[in-house]
């Protein structure tokens, strides 16, 4: 059995941590030139449509997603968000606004529904 190395003493790590933070800086004062010239700089991250989806499922969610098998309650997300799109362009007194508007409540209350069962019992 091969000897263990000696631990670290505290100072020793504390230098370590610093010496990492130290980098950390560094690193982000050079790339703040290039970070500050990006369309996106000092604006708000995109909506990802995982609002009201548990945090503790948010990331079981996105690896599914990621993978390409989309959970039903990603699928009916999406679809409530594209009606809501649909909505948004529509007059507000145009005749095909009242009937969105009723499936989108609707699919918000059955997502709303499959998303506390999920958070009940914590499996998808």
């Amino acid at each position: 059995m091969k000897p263990q190395p000696p631990k670290p003493t505290q100072a020793e790590r504390e230098a370590e941590l610093r010496s990492l933070d130290e980098r950390i800086g560094e690193a982000l004062r050079a790339d703040s030139a290039e970070l500050r010239a990006s369309p996106a700089w000092g604006k708000p991250l995109p909506d990802t449509g995982d609002a009201q989806v548990p945090q503790e499922l948010r990331m079981a969610f996105k690896l599914l997603k990621n993978s390409g098998n989309v959970p039903t309650e990603v699928g009916l997300m999406q679809e409530l968000q594209a009606w809501r799109d649909e909505l948004f362009r529509l007059p507000a007194d145009s005749p095909e606004a009242e009937p969105l508007r009723r499936r989108i409540a609707e699919r918000q209350l059955l997502i709303q529904v499959r998303i506390e069962r999920l958070a009940r019992t914590r499996s998808l």
